[in-house]
């Protein structure tokens, strides 16, 4: 049979805690190392990891927001600037590029993707290029 002060030592190993000493210190050590969280170190973002997405949140359930990679204008369609810039650009300026977007009349024109002020807060929107 094991005694407690082994049983005490088996737990102090199990949880990185120092081992040596009588059954009242071995027993000290566990519950004070419990009490206590330990700090783990901050782990350096990588550039691979994936850009944060937007959050819909409703009643206090928040979700991922979805976007469509086409809006549907009038009786034309054409790529989503939101789409565009989170999905595609990963949410970065410098990854946009100009493209070819169709306009509600039926015209083609090249337009490049800005952060513009909009009722709810700041979102991407296509404009025609300077």
């Amino acid at each position: 049979m094991s005694t407690l002060a082994e049983k005490l030592r088996i737990a102090c190993e199990a949880n990185g805690l120092g081992v040596s000493g009588s059954s009242s210190v071995l027993l000290a050590r566990l519950v004070k190392g419990g009490k206590t969280e330990k700090k783990r170190p901050k782990s350096k973002k990588t550039t691979t990891s994936s850009p944060k997405k937007k959050m819909v949140c409703k009643n206090g359930v928040c979700k991922p927001m979805k976007t469509s990679p086409v809006k549907v204008t009038n009786k034309s369609a054409r790529l989503s600037a939101s789409y565009y810039y989170h999905e595609m650009c990963g949410g970065k300026l410098k990854n946009c590029k100009p493209q070819i977007i169709q306009e509600p009349s039926g015209r083609r024109r090249l337009k490049e993707i800005k952060i513009v002020d909009g009722a709810h807060g700041k979102h991407p929107r296509w404009v025609i290029c300077e």
